[in-house]
This record gives C-alpha cells, structure tokens and sequence, in this order.
C-alpha cells in the first residue's frame, strides 16, 4: 500500500490535471494539505475521478486558507471516513464515521473541540486489511495540516500545542481500539537539528515546547538503532507511541528537507526544513518498507513523502458517506457523464462527406481576401491607430530616400561639400529634443550592487504586519542559503528612502 503525503499549497493552482497528478505519483492513498479550497469552489475536475473515491475537509473560518483532502484509488475504497479529531461532525459521516475518541471532552471544552476543527486540518480514513491468517484488522490514516505558531500571537501557539494534544490522544485511543495507526501531513515542526537548515543555539532549540511534544510523541524521541528488536520483543509496552518513518531508515541523512521559501528561491540551495512526515505507530514498523522524500516533484513549496506498508487491503464496496460523489452536486455523476461524452464522440456524423467538402470549401472561401488587395476599397473608420501611422510614416520616408538617390547622383567622396541641406539643419533641433525628454522622463535608478557578489540587488516590499508594513528595500537577488554556501544570498540590505 502506497501512501503519499503533500502539502500542495493550493489544490486549484496545480498546471496539470489532478487526474495527471495522481497518475504520476501512483499513490494508492494520496494525501493533500492546504488545499486551500472552500466547498463551493469544488469542481467536478477536482472531486470527482475516474478510478478514484475523494475526501474532503474545508475551512469554516475563511476562504483560500487551510483545508486538507484524501484520494483513495478504488480498490482501496475505506470502509470508513471522517472529518476532524473530535465527534462534533462524526453526524455529518453517518454511519461511516470512524469513532474512538479518547479522553478528548473530558481535556477540553465543546467550544475548543469545535475551534480545533473549524479550519478544516483533519481528515481521518479507515481501511481494512487481511492478515496472513485471513483474519481482518484495520488501518486507520490521520491526515493532518498541523497549525503554524506565530511568533507574534501567543494565541496562535496555544492553539498549535492544544491540536498536538488532541492529535495525539484521538491517535492512542485509536491505537487502544486494536487499529494500525498511521499519521500524515504537515507537522509544521522539525524535529531534531538535523531537520533544519540553519538551526538556532542548541539550547534555545530543543526548549521549543512544539519540539518538546514531538520527543514525548515518538519512540525514544526519534533514537531507533535498536527499535527493531525491540518493537518484537516489547511490543505491548511501547503501546502508543509513533515511529518517524524517513529517520527510521535514514537516521543519519543529512540535507534532507520537504519545505523552502519560495520567495527567496531557497530550493535551489536547498535552505530547507523537514516539517512534513509519515508516523506509523510500533505495531505499524514490522510492516514498513520503505519511507522516501521525493525532491524530484515540483509544483509547491513542499514536496511528497511517500510511504510503503505491507497491507493488503479489502477495498469497501460502498463508499463512506463522506465520500464526494454524494455531494447533492456530483451525486450520480461520476463515470456516467464521460460514458456519455465518448459516445458522443465515437458516433459517426450524418453529414455525407460530398456536404462536409462543400462546408470546407466555403468557409476557406469567406477567410480568403476578395479580389487583389490594391483594388480594395478603404473604409472609413474613423481615427487610425497609432500603429497604422507610424507605418505610414515609415512608407513615406523609405519613399522620399528613394526619390533623393535618384536626384543626387553619384559623387567621391573628396567631390562632397557641406551644405545646408534640410536633413542636416534638423539633425540639431532632435538632438536637443532628445537630451529635454531625456531630462524631463528620467527612468528610475539602477539598483544597487550588492556587497557580496556586486550584483545588481533585487528591490522587496515589506509585507509582514508592525512599524515596517509597506516599506521598499534592496537585498541580495540571490536565492536564499547557508551562511557558508559563496553561491547564497549575502548579507546586502538597504532600505529605500521615501522622497518628499
């Protein structure tokens, strides 16, 4: 079973088509974050795929913001789907819903279960799987776009930390109920050093309380040399706690990041973070294969990771109610309207074939100018455009030089005498006419050069809110890096001075 996570960064921004996306990543499951998307902004084009059961999970705070989705190939249809950690929309699932949610109401109140859930950050799918033994047993996947701290409102950090929690208790009660659990996404925290390009004082870094949660969440806070053994020895005692899947078999890789700064161009020297992973819970490891960054992908300013577990799924015969084609808008339109429109294309015309010539013949004849062009007659249409008139101009000049070579005849150059000819005596008058303009429509000034490189800088806005908000600067234009790397961004950066 091949599952995908990506954050996609806006799903209605993609170039290609989704159903080319995932084609081409050949995802069994495939797992979106920030697909930035409302519910009446989804299109057919979107939700509804030949070979594909969707999942969506959309903000109710505002548009273009958070929103997390779920494409499951149909032989992998869940048996079950859900959105949200809590059970505040488990009616909206019907029957389909997944269940088990822990200790979750007596940790927080209604109103914060429902703030956690309001910005669309979860999507919950089960599926069922058969065991050797031809006994059944369920995976549960947990979709999540964890919340960014703001540095700058407390608030904001509360609420990421209060998400870790119900993330991790809707996890363990899950876990508890006898279900293989599996958590993708964007985490929004890198975890050890490693996983940043240009970690702070080691100290200030590890007394992140999100960082100090991801050590209490995963196994020996990510130490996995001899997790192997372990896991078959002591499985019932590690109860609960999650594997990161990438350092599981890559403890040591370094330079290994999913997210960059797009505006800086950081992916192209990889100034980067790992923020987006794939946990698998102990009982999961046996099954892992294989866990993999996909850097090659484009198209966001994360990439994928992907992930391969032993399971062979028993795809659902009916889709969960959460499904997509039961929306009231595509309800019964999945394959019959692409069975329709193939017939429509593979029926043959009653038109005979002398009746389609003729039509050709015809039209060829409209598109073809009538008679010979100099014949024309020239409408009146009013003013000229001002491309028509300097071509005219240029008409009448190439004719006057025309009539001039036939005037003057040939001289040596030894026989030519200044004079006061038309042509020279405007040749001042334009040369004046030229240095006013010149004075009077000065283009702006070159940019700077950089101190590093002495390169052109790039000019910037300042777009973060505080005293700053608006204000122009010059910096470096090259893409963002390492201190140490000669071919990153130098330290360049002027402020522009508002004229009076």
């Amino acid at each position: 079973m091949k599952i995908v996570t990506w954050n996609i960064n806006g799903i209605r921004a993609t170039k290609k088509s989704f159903k080319e996306i995932l084609e081409k990543t050949n995802a069994d499951v495939l797992c979106l974050q920030e697909t930035k998307i409302t519910r009446d902004q989804l299109e057919s084009e979107i939700a509804i795929i030949d070979g594909y059961n969707s999942y969506f999970s959309f903000s109710e705070v505002r548009s273009g913001y958070s929103g997390v989705a779920v494409y499951c190939k149909d032989i992998y249809t869940p048996i079950s789907a859900q959105a949200g950690l809590s059970n505040l929309y488990e009616s909206k699932s019907g029957k389909g819903a997944v269940g088990c949610y822990g200790k979750l109401t007596t940790i927080f109140t209604q109103d914060r279960l429902k703030d956690l859930d309001r910005e669309g950050r979860t999507l919950i799918t089960q599926f069922e799987l058969r065991s050797s033994k031809n006994e059944t047993c369920k995976l549960t996947l947990i979709n999540v776009y964890c919340p960014r701290a703001d540095p700058e409102k407390e608030e904001r950090k509360i609420f990421k930390l209060d998400f870790y929690k119900a993330l991790e208790e809707r996890a363990k009660a899950l876990i508890e109920s006898g279900s293989f659990v599996c958590i993708v996404g964007d985490i929004n925290t890198s975890h050890k050093e490693i996983d940043h390009c240009d970690p702070n004082d080691p100290i200030v870094f590890y007394d992140n309380p999100c960082r100090v949660w991801l050590d209490s969440f995963l196994y020996k806070n990510g130490d996995y040399k001899d997790i192997a053994a372990e896991v078959s020895d002591t499985r019932n005692q590690i109860l609960g706690l999650f594997v990161d899947s990438f350092r599981y078999f890559y403890p040591n890789k370094q330079n290994m990041f999913t997210c960059w700064c797009t505006t800086s161009r950081a992916r192209e020297t990889n100034y980067g973070t790992r923020i987006d992973y794939i946990f698998c819970d102990t009982k999961l490891v046996p099954r892992l294969k294989s866990c993999e960054i996909l850097t090659e992908v484009y198209g966001s300013d994360h990439c994928p990771v992907e992930a391969d577990v032993e399971a062979e799924v028993v795809g659902a015969k009916i889709c969960p109610v959460l499904c997509s084609c039961y929306m009231p808008e595509f309800a019964g339109r999945q394959r019959k309207i692409s069975h329709f429109v193939q017939k429509m294309q593979t029926v043959p015309s009653k038109t005979s074939t002398s009746e389609t010539s003729l039509t050709k013949k015809r039209l060829l004849n409209e598109s073809r100018p009538v008679g010979n062009l100099k014949n024309v007659k020239k409408r009146k249409t009013g003013q000229s455009t001002l491309t028509s008139f300097i071509k005219n101009k240029e008409v009448n000049s190439t004719k006057n030089n025309k009539v001039e070579e036939k005037v003057v005849p040939a001289m040596h150059k030894s026989d030519v005498k200044p004079s006061n000819t038309n042509s020279k005596v405007g040749k001042p008058s334009d040369s004046k006419a030229s240095q006013f303009w010149k004075s009077v429509l000065k283009g702006p000034e070159p940019p700077p050069l950089c101190a590093g490189h002495s390169e052109p800088s790039v000019l910037r806005t300042v777009k973060k809110d505080g005293p700053n908000l608006g204000q122009k600067f010059y910096c470096c234009g090259r893409p963002d890096g390492h201190s140490s790397n000669p071919e990153a961004r130098c330290q360049f950066f002027v402020w522009v001075k508002n004229k009076k």
